[in-house]
């Protein structure tokens, strides 16, 4: 599984029962699909949301959202950090899936 974050965005502050509709219908497509919804966080302003979400991978939560006819700005597979890490260690390793391109020495 991986961690995967879903950016949502609303012109105007989003009517609370119309997005508790709307996510009753997104996340029996989810739970299909082996995804787990972890937490959202809304802003004060009601005009943004971010999911995150642990999934087999980014494509089944797009089609879901989409499936379900539920928006999103961005989905996107991340990493977790957290207080309790060694984020030395973290800096000093490459990005999961990035290739590192071989630096040139510059004179």
């Amino acid at each position: 599984m991986i961690h995967v974050v879903v950016e949502r965005e609303y012109d105007a502050p989003f009517d609370k029962k119309a997005w508790l509709e709307a996510d009753l219908r997104l996340l029996p497509c989810l739970e299909a699909q082996g995804v787990k919804w972890i937490r959202s966080y809304v802003s004060l302003d009601g005009q943004r949301v971010i999911c995150e979400f642990e999934a087999p991978d980014a494509e089944s939560i797009r089609s879901a959202f989409r499936r379900t006819a539920v928006a999103f700005e961005r989905v996107w597979v991340s990493e977790v950090l957290d207080p309790s890490q060694d984020l030395g260690a973290w800096v000093e390793k490459p990005h999961p899936g990035v290739a590192i391109a071989e630096q040139t020495p510059t004179a």
